[in-house]
């Protein structure tokens, strides 16, 4: 289940959000959530994974050959597949809000 609908004018943002620490059992699945969360497309309505803690920065660069890394490509392979959605950290959702905003302005 999203955590999150924000609708602003015609625009319809779903979120789902995860705070995570380190990597590992409960953790890895669902980390496959979030990532599977963004396989979803319509158009007109976002779909964005938002991970905030250690392990969205252990995606920007993980050893190749670990889970972590498979990881990572697939979250690449479905944004490719899904222009209007989003994966972001907490840095990135604020910034994509406001760029959402601005644009419907």
């Amino acid at each position: 289940m999203p955590d999150a609908f924000i609708k602003y004018n015609n625009t319809f943002i779903i979120v789902e959000h995860k705070k995570m620490k380190s990597t590992g059992g409960g953790q890895d699945k669902q980390i496959t959530e979030i990532i599977d969360f963004i396989k979803f497309g319509e158009r007109g309505v976002y779909y964005v994974s938002y991970l905030d803690g250690i392990l969205f920065n252990q995606l920007i660069n993980p050893p190749t050959g670990q889970k972590i890394y498979r990881s990572k490509l697939d979250i690449i392979r479905k944004l490719e597949n899904n222009p209007y959605n989003y994966f972001v950290n907490e840095f990135g959702f604020n910034k994509l809000i406001n760029s959402i905003i601005k644009k419907e302005q």
